[in-house]
């Protein structure tokens, strides 16, 4: 028996709407994965990046540190040579007055600097022109000093002169 005037069709559970949202389903299942996919590797991409930033990071600290070795010891090397600088000046300086100290009738043969020392060894034309006129500088100057005066064949003089700056060295007047 038939009640109907149409024909029976077949019921299925995939109608074109439920297929409809299969697809969207599955589309939004894609995206979420593709997502999921794309985050793990930028993660990963991420992660290897730290380490190579970490690994650059020790390397330029132990360049840093390296450079800071070097900057201190140049730094040492221009404070010596501003030292030697400095000495250079005071010595120049030092001769230049020791030259301009010695009276144009004395010759100098000799003359040695050291620290705190003054050893000068010339020829004079007589005792009174050393004495007036080397001598009683360079003892106003230093505080010991030690001369010796011998006469040559020629009417000269040669004297040697030891000047000490300090005290504990030296001979007594």
């Amino acid at each position: 028996m038939r009640y109907s005037y149409i024909k029976q069709r077949k019921k299925t559970a995939f109608t074109p709407k439920m297929q409809t949202v299969f697809i969207v389903f599955d589309i939004v299942i894609f995206v979420l994965f593709a997502l999921y996919m794309f985050f793990f590797f930028e993660d990963y991409r991420f992660s290897k990046q730290i380490q190579h930033t970490n690994m650059e990071l020790v390397k330029l600290k132990t360049q840093i540190d390296t450079i800071d070795g070097e900057i201190q010891q140049i730094k040492k090397y221009s404070e010596f040579c501003e030292k030697i600088s400095t000495k250079n000046i005071v010595l120049k300086d030092s001769i230049k007055n020791l030259f301009d100290l010695v009276p144009p009738q004395i010759t100098l043969l000799e003359a040695l600097m050291l620290d705190d020392t003054l050893i000068v060894q010339g020829i004079t034309p007589s005792k009174y022109v050393y004495e007036s006129m080397l001598q009683a500088p360079l003892d106003s100057i230093y505080i010991r000093s030690k001369n010796t005066i011998y006469p040559l064949k020629n009417n000269y003089f040669k004297f040697t002169s030891t000047n000490y700056m300090n005290k504990q060295k030296g001979a007594k007047r």
